[in-house]
């Protein structure tokens, strides 16, 4: 989606602040977020989780990245419907998904070899 030509008017009642982000929008990009940051929890290539007792990822790993990737995916959103002309990082956030996206494709594959 592109971002509207027209900035929303600047909020003026304590709805308008929370209203271009629907409960639906922030379920859906909660979601996307917690799938990109779970698939991110696996070593790239099929190098081993574990190495020398040092793990490749953890819980508090888990939660910054998802925390990070869902600030990138709202801000992302907010640019699409007009909050705002811009946000930082949405030259990341195509690198992220772009990771997302491989991460997924090497899942369907493992899958498809699976017996």
């Amino acid at each position: 989606m592109t971002a509207p030509a027209d900035l929303l008017d600047a909020a003026t009642t304590a709805a308008d602040c929370a209203s271009w982000l629907l409960r639906e929008d922030l379920t859906r990009l909660a979601l996307l977020a917690y799938e990109m940051a779970r698939l991110d929890c696996a070593p790239p290539g099929g190098q081993p989780f574990m190495v020398a007792g040092d793990a490749y990822c953890d819980r508090l790993t888990f939660r910054d990245v998802l925390l990070d990737n869902l600030a990138l995916l709202i801000d992302r959103h907010g640019i699409d419907v007009g909050c705002w002309p811009e946000a930082n990082g949405m030259d990341r956030l195509e690198l992220v998904l772009a990771d997302y996206r491989r991460a997924l494709e090497r899942q369907r594959a493992h899958l498809e070899d699976q017996p």
